[in-house]
């Protein structure tokens, strides 16, 4: 048994990776709540004139990785030209903000596959806390492993719990990149619960943030809930110039005391192409808010849902009285969708 304390970055096996990482893992727990960039295999991992790569690692779990911000199963801080390919954290991973499962922050390249984990938590007292990513900076992707089997890549599956106080996601805390899968890959959440204490939870990503924040193929089987505020299916929060497209919420939402919907509470994007309860029974709660939909509860002015499609398995509830199948509020444009099927009020 020993104690690790670092300055700048602290890491399981390595603490600034600029090489190759591969095949190593972490069986017993590490970190210092006092410090930043901490993760179970490298503290930090840097893309340069070749590619700082972590592969095939594992942290097992009853294993803790706790640090204070910048905390990650995996790594702490994946930089731009980073690689984090097909690593399994069992670890439970405690922090106060940018908190993930397997990367605290990403600028990088992350791709997994559905390899299972076991029994696990992501807690962050701060915001930015995620199933896999804390944040994923402008310049940071995930996506499935090249190869993954059609069907859905299980990102997050039903032993992880995933709580923070804002923007709170099953996958990803905060969205300002690219995240997702592709037409035969679906990215989907599982988890037993995503739960933020002041708002902005979802059940893929908290919030999303910036124009170049992208959301593609991704799913949500999971139960999200917001103790006050925001609460969506698939993102918490979508902000403006930020696109969810072509996602599956199929999972149970509640905000106790704000908005909730089965893809965002509240859209200032774009929501294109998506779905809610097309497969599973869904139910989305709102709670001292005046509006409810099954696509977003408000589409503010510049928002746009287009395309999108209901399923006969939703039930809204809560105190809400302006009510729509598809938005409850809307300032802005709902384009080129066919309502067959009422939700159940």
């Amino acid at each position: 048994k020993g104690t690790m304390n670092g300055l700048n970055a602290m890491g399981g096996v390595v603490g600034l990776n600029e090489g190759i990482i591969r095949g190593c893992t972490l069986s017993g727990s590490m970190g210092s709540a006092t410090q930043d960039y901490i993760g179970g295999i490298a503290g930090l991992n840097v893309g340069g004139r070749t590619a700082g790569t972590i592969e095939n690692c594992t942290t097992e779990k009853n294993c803790t990785v706790t640090g204070r911000n910048t905390v990650g199963g995996i790594v702490g801080y994946n930089l731009s030209g980073g690689r984090i390919q097909n690593n399994t954290s069992s670890a439970n991973v405690s922090g106060a903000g940018r908190v993930g499962g397997i990367a605290g922050e990403n600028g990088g390249a992350i791709t997994l596959s559905s390899t299972p984990a076991g029994k696990r938590r992501v807690n962050g007292s701060g915001s930015g806390v995620g199933g896999v990513i804390g944040v994923n900076t402008a310049t940071g992707t995930l996506s499935p492993a090249s190869g993954s089997a059609q069907g859905d890549v299980i990102a997050a599956d039903k032993r992880l719990t995933v709580r923070g106080s804002s923007m709170v996601g099953g996958i990803a805390g905060i969205n300002r990149g690219t995240l997702g899968g592709t037409s035969i890959n679906c990215l989907t959440n599982q988890a037993a619960e995503v739960r933020a204490a002041a708002g902005s939870a979802g059940g893929v990503v908290g919030a999303q943030e910036g124009a170049k924040a992208v959301l593609r193929y991704a799913k949500n089987l999971g139960q999200v809930t917001a103790n006050v505020g925001a609460a969506g299916g698939i993102v918490g929060m979508n902000s403006a110039s930020s696109t969810v497209e072509n996602c599956i919420g199929n999972g149970s939402v509640t905000s106790n005391d704000g908005y909730a919907g089965g893809v965002a509470s509240e859209n200032y994007g774009t929501i294109r192409s998506c779905s809610v309860g097309t497969d599973n029974r869904v139910t989305l709660i709102t709670r001292n808010k005046t509006a409810a939909g099954a696509i977003c509860a408000v589409n503010h002015k510049g928002g746009t849902v287009q395309g999108a499609v209901l399923g006969d398995h939703i039930t809204i509830s809560g105190s809400a009285f302006i009510l729509g199948a598809v938005v409850g509020d809307n300032s802005g444009t709902v384009t080129e969708t066919e309502v067959s099927q009422q939700p159940i009020y």
